[in-house]
């Protein structure tokens, strides 16, 4: 049983929770979810950040908007976590090879 949290919970993040919620493989423990009324409409723990989840995650789904995910790759990999990146990856080559850098440590 994989236990993943999303990050975002936008359009793509959305699609996201329902897939994560209907594989029988995986558990969703958390999303990172910064507007309200995102917020409000999932069913599920919500984080303002990463650095505030306090539960077992295996890995994360990051599905924030394109320029927050250095940040959000970089959190989630520091705390060991796998981590699947929506695309586009990054907004520069340079910054794709940055967050591919990341990962590998």
């Amino acid at each position: 049983m994989k236990r993943l949290v999303i990050v975002g919970a936008g359009l793509i993040g959305s699609r996201h929770v329902r897939a994560v919620t209907q594989n029988p493989d995986c558990e969703l423990v958390g999303v990172v979810e910064t507007d309200p009324a995102r917020a409000a409409a999932l069913d599920v723990p919500v984080f303002a950040r990463i650095e505030d989840i306090e539960v077992v995650v295996d890995g994360a789904i990051i599905a924030s908007p394109t320029p927050l995910h250095p940040d959000h790759v970089r959190a989630a990999a520091a705390r060991g976590w796998d981590v699947l990146i929506e695309k586009p990856v990054a907004e520069t080559l340079a910054d794709a090879d940055a967050l591919i850098a990341t990962v590998k440590k």
